[in-house]
């Protein structure tokens, strides 16, 4: 359903810069698959709490399903993952923050602290 809306929302701009951090417990080559296009960029994030996948194979099994991925890189946290794809958006290409849902809960919790403060 993501990807569907992504391909046809007049509100994202192409190439994606995806932000994802997934469960090691989940179908990575599928999600890959239906997320991922040439041109699109790919920042790897741990889901902090949680069993999260391994990146850096990640980065291989991303590469290989969407050899045409512009970048793939792996980063230590949600923050820095996003700041990358913020800093490299040179082409205002849309940036998706996606996953699991342990990790938007944990940007969701990181962002209210920092608004309040």
């Amino acid at each position: 359903m993501l990807r569907h809306y992504v391909d046809h929302s007049d509100r994202v701009s192409h190439p994606v810069r995806w932000v994802i951090g997934m469960l090691k417990t989940k179908d990575h080559e599928d999600i890959f698959k239906a997320l991922l296009r040439s041109g699109d960029s790919l920042y790897l994030v741990p889901v902090p709490d949680h069993l999260s996948a391994d990146l850096e194979p990640l980065v291989t099994l991303a590469t290989t399903v969407c050899p045409g991925l512009k970048e793939c890189n792996v980063y230590d946290d949600v923050m820095a993952g996003l700041e990358a794809s913020v800093r490299e958006n040179e082409r205002n290409s849309t940036i998706v923050l996606c996953g699991s849902l342990y990790l938007i809960g944990h940007f969701f919790k990181l962002t209210a602290v920092e608004t309040q403060h």
